[in-house]
């Protein structure tokens, strides 16, 4: 509805005359959608796509066959949204409406994980989008940078890290919680991560360095 002031209604069970079809069950599709693979609209070679390792936990299905429902078809949460993010990039605008071509999509990512760095290198450890606006807007503006990875079917993000201080701001515990659910929404997971090559010992006093140091 952001995207182009379409309006979606979500129904979790059986939608009727729906105009897209979000069909997802990690365990049995053969099982779950057996009336629908008899009516033609999931066929034999759209569940074998799921046989390889990577399909089962990230791909999907993409089918717009004329006469019937758009079908996101996947074994995982994650992977249904990986079938929304192309179902996005498949609309295009004639006039005032929307198209959507008629086309069948079965795609599965090719390394487990897709990454991007969101802290500036490197003892710094200083956040790419920290504005100096307070902790609400910061949220809020990752949030959004969360989205936009999701689309891009992007989930492993380097976000912090790096910093010698022993103690974080009161809030940091309550933001990392927040922000990590709200990655692990869209199947995204947040590194953290810091030094390993030992001049940090070495430059540091052992109380400046966070966490335990074992001699």
């Amino acid at each position: 509805e952001e995207r182009f002031g379409l309006h979606c209604r979500v129904l979790k069970d059986d939608a009727g005359e729906a105009d897209f079809l979000i069909c997802a069950n990690p365990g049995a599709p053969h099982d779950i959608h057996r009336g629908k693979l008899e009516e033609g609209s999931i066929t034999e070679a759209d569940l074998e796509h799921f046989a390889a390792e990577a399909a089962s936990e990230q791909g999907y299905v993409l089918k717009n066959v004329a006469g019937k429902p758009v079908l996101l078809l996947a074994q995982t949460d994650v992977g249904c949204l990986y079938a929304v993010a192309t179902l996005l990039e498949a609309l295009r605008k004639e006039g005032d409406a929307w198209i959507l071509d008629d086309v069948v999509i079965r795609d599965y990512p090719d390394f487990l994980y897709r990454g991007n760095k969101w802290v500036l290198w490197c003892e710094l450890g200083i956040w790419s989008y920290d504005r100096g606006d307070g902790l609400g807007a910061y949220l809020r503006r990752i949030i959004r940078k969360l989205d936009m990875a999701l689309l891009y079917k992007v989930n492993m993000v380097i976000f912090d890290g790096f910093g010698f201080g022993v103690d974080p701001y009161l809030e940091y515990p309550a933001l990392m919680r927040e922000l990590n659910r709200q990655a692990r929404l869209r199947g995204i997971r947040l590194m953290f991560t810091g030094q390993v090559s030992g001049h940090a010992k070495a430059n540091t006093r052992p109380d400046q360095i966070r966490g335990m140091v074992y001699e």
